[in-house]
This record gives structure tokens, C-alpha cells and sequence, in this order.
């Protein structure tokens, strides 16, 4: 288990006793300096020779940079906190690799960079197994119908820009099935496509993942794993507690 937890509530309670004295300190100079600017207006000659206005100077000046050493401080340990308690980990996406007499089914989706190929790909939603997201997806991006028969590989792959991101990919092969009539495909998708493997090699400039070109080499490999072999507990799709 982490150890990570437990050094955040320390750092969360030396902020809230951090706090605390910054109170204490804060208020203890404020009522310093009002206490001198009520002498002040009730003796109006102890400005004659500028002590008290000096005292209040300096006691405010004090009071400053208490209140800057406390920020300075807390900003510290905000950004420890914040490198403690946020974890990495990847995006999990899954993909279909649609093959049908040499020819593979890809969609051509709008981006960042213009118009990508991509083979029926997206990111798991919560509660679902990889080879359920992978049925949406395909439903989603091509209107087809899709059943899995392999799963192909499980990819790792990272992009820096615009952000930081590792995905992980589930491909799955399988049956496509009938397209269900009059279904829209989903936002950000122009069109299907087959393309022959070499057109897909050919064409990497265009791709969405260098994921995409890897899957299909694989599967042309032979490249094939039961479904069983992603296991998915119970937990995964069991109702959320109320």
C-alpha cells in the first residue's frame, strides 16, 4: 500500500496548524497596531516626534512579512501535496481489428491535426468490460453491429502534445454484423473505410495512434488470445452503492 495517504493528512494538518499560528500572529500585530493609532488620536502629541509612527511602520511591516512567509510556505506545501496525491495512470481504450476478404475496416475522424484514420476505437466507460466498450465503440463509429471473437493485444503507447497522455489499448478481432438503418455516426467521424494493408502502411501520416498500424500487423501475424484471458470481476459491473 502507498504511503502516500498518510503524508498528505500530515501535510494537510501541518497546513491547518500552520493556519492557526498565521491567526494568532496576524491578529496579535493588527491589535498592536490599532492599539497605537487609538494613542495616536488620543494623544495627538506623540506625533511630535515621529516614535509612534514609526512603531506602527514597523509593526506592520512585521505583520507583512509573517503573512508572506505563511504564503510562501503553504505554497510549498500545496505543490508536495499535490505531487503526493495525484497518481499517473494510463487511458484505457479499446479497438476493433475488422478484416474482410484482405481489406480492413477503418473510420475517418476529425482532430486536432485535421482529418485521421483510425481503426473503430474509444475509451472504456465505467462499468463495462473491455469487449463490451469495444462493441459500443463499433456501433458508435461505424453503425455496424460487432461481435468479438480474439483479442489481439494489449498496446501501450504515449502522445506529449497537446498533452501528456499513455493510452492503453484492448484490440479485439471479430464478426462485423449487419449496419442498423438510419444510424448516425458518432460526432467527429466523417466516414468508413477498407483499406488494404498496404494502404494502411502507406498512410501512417494519417494515423490517429501509431497503435493502429501495429494492431494490424499483428492480427496479419496471426496474432490471437482468448476473450477469457481479461478477466473482469464483479465489482466492475455491480451497481453503485446509494
Amino acid at each position: 500500500m502507498s504511503a502516500a495517504p498518510g503524508r498528505a493528512r500530515n501535510a494537510e494538518r501541518q497546513r491547518d496548524e500552520a493556519l492557526r499560528f498565521l491567526s494568532h500572529d496576524a491578529r496579535s500585530g493588527c491589535s498592536v497596531i490599532l492599539g497605537m493609532i487609538e494613542l495616536a488620536r488620543a494623544k495627538p502629541q506623540a506625533f511630535a516626534d515621529g516614535r509612534l509612527l514609526h512603531c506602527i511602520e514597523e509593526e506592520a511591516r512585521a505583520s507583512l512579512e509573517r503573512c508572506d512567509g505563511f504564503v510562501q510556505r503553504a505554497r510549498a506545501e500545496t505543490q508536495a501535496l499535490r505531487l503526493e496525491t495525484i497518481r499517473w495512470k494510463p487511458n484505457v481504450t479499446v479497438a476493433a481489428v475488422i478484416e474482410q476478404e484482405g481489406r480492413f475496416l477503418l473510420v475517418e475522424e476529425e482532430s486536432a491535426e485535421g482529418l485521421k484514420l483510425n481503426t473503430p476505437a474509444g475509451h472504456l466507460d465505467p462499468g463495462e468490460s473491455p469487449a463490451a466498450g469495444c462493441i459500443r465503440e463499433t456501433l458508435e463509429e461505424t453503425a455496424h453491429q460487432f461481435t468479438p471473437s480474439a483479442l489481439v493485444g494489449v498496446y501501450l503507447a504515449r502522445t506529449r502534445s497537446p498533452e501528456d497522455i499513455t493510452y492503453m489499448r484492448f484490440a479485439f478481432t471479430g464478426t462485423l454484423g449487419a449496419r442498423e438503418p438510419g444510424r448516425r455516426l458518432d460526432t467527429g467521424i466523417v466516414r468508413t473505410l477498407w483499406m488494404t494493408p498496404d494502404e494502411i502502411r502507406a498512410s501512417r501520416a494519417r494515423h490517429r495512434s501509431p497503435l493502429l498500424l501495429a494492431c494490424v500487423e499483428d492480427y496479419l501475424a496471426g496474432q490471437r488470445y482468448p476473450l477469457e484471458l481479461v478477466r473482469l470481476d464483479p465489482s466492475v459491473t455491480a451497481p453503485d452503492e446509494a
